[in-house]
């Protein structure tokens, strides 16, 4: 028996022996959404387990909560769990009890389980986990499957077999063959019937689709960029170019940006139109790979810079634009022989002010 593995076996033993529990850190799951106060993360935990020699990892549990960051930079951070009282007529799958930890019974996921955030409607979140939940944002309050049910009696039938779709801002229970189906009001949270049973499927959104090169920032002025250099992708260089149009666009002196490029609104949309005054957010690299960051610059009609905002994202994962304040997800700066932590930025766009958080979730 080699060193290591008798050290490795002492240590184990001499936990078991003391009765401990080994602890274990939240991490994030799936995109981020935004709210009007809040930008909210689903964050996945495994359970504490005893230590064991022979530990059957098949048999974890996970737990799932939400993460609501506020936007105005404060310290009201919340960690909600998504433990609603479970459903008891429901069909196997359905609001069913899992064991898991001390004896009690938990409604914690196998290892292969997964949750969901549908969406933000208003003030209401809308999650999938085993059954659909509802987050009231305003009022702090979860609300499970039964509350749902009891305000719901026409849609009895549905919940074994719904199909949840979020579309147009709003959150939409169909059936399983696309026969009926209601939109949920996030005032009552009642589903009215509605005919719009079927979305256009989205491709998965992805960094780069947030992104474009030019842009009117104000009537009549457009902003460009030109490309400086022909190297590798990581390395190029742009200068910004301003006119009345893109084809008498002249280049605004200043240095070069790297890996530059300007905000979408959205994925479909132009560029993030700033006002008070006039202008578009410019997002570029603080210096290469894999040392930079993300920065972003709010650039007016002059095509300079006001102020400039470095996110400590080394790789972007999400951008979720908005005119008061630009949210950015992503992980922080490689260091040796230790993981990339999950980063989430807010940067104000009136005044540059970024505020970072990690989402490692500690006991």
């Amino acid at each position: 028996m080699s060193t290591i593995l008798a050290v490795t076996m002492l240590a184990v033993a001499s936990l078991m022996l003391a009765g401990c529990t080994v602890r274990t850190i939240g991490s994030p799951e799936g995109p981020s959404l935004v709210s009007e106060e809040y930008a909210v993360t689903l964050i996945r935990k495994q359970d504490p387990y005893a230590p064991s020699l022979h530990r059957d990892a098949s048999k974890d549990r996970y737990g799932y909560f939400l993460l609501l960051t506020p936007l105005d930079g404060g310290s009201g951070k919340r960690l909600v769990s998504l433990l609603p009282e479970p459903s008891s007529n429901l069909p196997f799958g359905l609001g069913r009890l899992i064991p898991g930890g001390a004896g009690t019974d938990r409604r914690s996921l196998l290892v292969g389980e997964k949750a969901q955030l549908l969406g933000v409607d208003g003030h209401v979140v809308w999650i999938l986990r085993h059954d659909l939940l509802a987050y009231d944002l305003r009022a702090h309050r979860l609300v499970g499957l039964d509350e749902l049910r009891r305000l719901n009696p026409a849609m009895e039938q549905l919940w074994t077999q719904a199909r949840y779709d979020f579309a147009d801002g709003h959150l939409r229970v169909v059936s399983y063959d696309f026969t009926y189906g209601f939109q949920m009001d996030p005032e009552t949270l009642q589903g009215a019937p509605t005919d719009k049973l079927r979305s256009p499927g989205t491709l998965p959104e992805s960094p780069a689709s947030y992104l474009c090169d030019r842009g009117e920032v104000a009537p009549g002025i457009w902003l460009g960029l030109e490309t400086q250099d022909t190297g590798r992708e990581s390395r190029r260089s742009y200068r910004i170019r301003r006119g009345p149009d893109t084809r008498a666009a002249e280049p605004v002196p200043g240095q070069p940006y790297l890996g530059a490029a300007f905000l979408r609104a959205s994925r479909k949309a132009g560029p993030l139109r700033l006002s008070n005054p006039d202008a578009m957010v410019l997002a570029y690299q603080s210096g290469p790979r894999p040392t930079g960051s993300l920065t972003l610059a709010r650039v007016g009609t002059s095509g300079q810079p006001t102020w400039r905002a470095d996110t400590r994202i080394a790789e972007v994962e999400q951008f979720l634009p908005g005119t008061a304040k630009v949210i950015v997800r992503g992980k922080g700066p490689k260091i040796p022989d230790k993981v990339q932590d999950p980063v989430l930025a807010i940067v104000d766009t009136a005044t540059g002010a970024v505020s970072v958080s990690v989402l490692w979730q500690h006991d």
